[in-house]
């Protein structure tokens, strides 16, 4: 954000798109793996349980009051072959703008997470909004004001946030962003370690050695991980055929897609498919029936 953006007088309005629950069982089935989303930002709040979970370059930790901050076109997602404990309700908002200005809410070398208590007003409301837009015909225009108080709470807990903390000056940071986003671009195309090394100028021992170090993955396995998450989107979001999603992400055949992808989730791309398309969100009247007779 820039300096503009940092008063109070000015906060961030959007649009309501959808809110989406998932739980334990749901992580298991569908783990979502590194993706992005080009037209809105998410808030992702931890309703219960702990994991893990990435956004751009950072390994977050998680637990119950978390919440996660996802801007637009910024890729994030969980790890694979980890299984997530917890309970979250994302929240998807569309045209996030600052005084008439698309705005990204978290900046470089920012933090993409902030805490709140367990049970605090902005978890009611967003569990408000999760009701509310359950029903037949919701009130888009009550969901958009629910969606806009939240985003001020978060607003305000952002910049108060930012006032304590110290610039942390990372190691090879700006390197590393610079080669992540062009893996983040190629990823789809045929990629070699000494390649990249060679294209940055680097040894591609140095290469891999300090990618691992600041995002806790290989430079080749970020690579499989945008291409298998990108598979995933396809999968679930459009009708093109296995072949072709194999073909547009550099797999040399189907089944050499299917074997991989089986490695990731434990099921073949069509059955991930089917099973997309039969379930349903699970619900959290669980959750609902505990927090039964609070005051809102």
């Amino acid at each position: 954000m820039g300096s503009s953006e940092t008063g109070n007088a000015l906060k961030p309005t959007g649009a309501f798109e959808r809110l989406y629950y998932t739980d334990e069982e749901y992580h298991s089935t569908h783990p979502m793996l590194q993706h992005r989303h080009k037209t809105f930002t998410e808030l992702i709040y931890v309703l219960d349980g702990k994991g893990s979970y990435r956004v751009d370059k950072r390994m977050y930790e998680i637990k119950p009051g978390n919440m996660l901050i996802v801007d637009r076109n910024v890729w994030h997602g969980e790890e694979p072959f980890r299984h997530e404990h917890n309970t979250t309700l994302t929240i998807a908002i569309k045209d996030l703008q600052i005084n008439g200005k698309d705005v990204r809410l978290i900046g470089n070398h920012q933090r993409a997470i902030i805490d709140f208590e367990p049970g605090s007003a902005v978890e009611k409301l967003i569990v408000a909004l999760y009701e509310l837009q359950k029903v037949p015909n919701p009130d888009i225009s009550l969901c958009d004001n629910l969606v806009n108080s939240i985003l001020n709470v978060v607003y305000t807990r952002l910049l108060e946030v930012r006032k304590n903390e110290d610039e942390v000056e990372v190691k090879n940071d700006e390197l590393i962003r610079v080669i992540s986003e062009y893996l983040d671009e190629h990823y789809d195309e045929p990629l070699s370690l000494i390649e990249i090394g060679e294209k940055f100028g680097i040894s591609h021992y140095y290469l891999a050695h300090i990618f691992k170090n600041e995002t806790g993955v290989s430079p080749m396995k970020y690579v499989m991980h945008r291409k298998i998450g990108e598979v995933q989107n396809l999968l679930m979001n459009t009708d093109m055929s296995i072949k072709e999603i194999g073909e547009r992400m550099g797999f040399s055949s189907s089944c050499h897609l299917s074997t991989v992808f089986k490695k990731y989730f434990g099921i073949s791309p069509k059955t991930y498919r089917q099973n997309f398309k039969e379930g349903g969100s699970e619900e959290i009247e669980t959750y609902l029936n505990e927090i039964a007779g609070q005051q809102f």
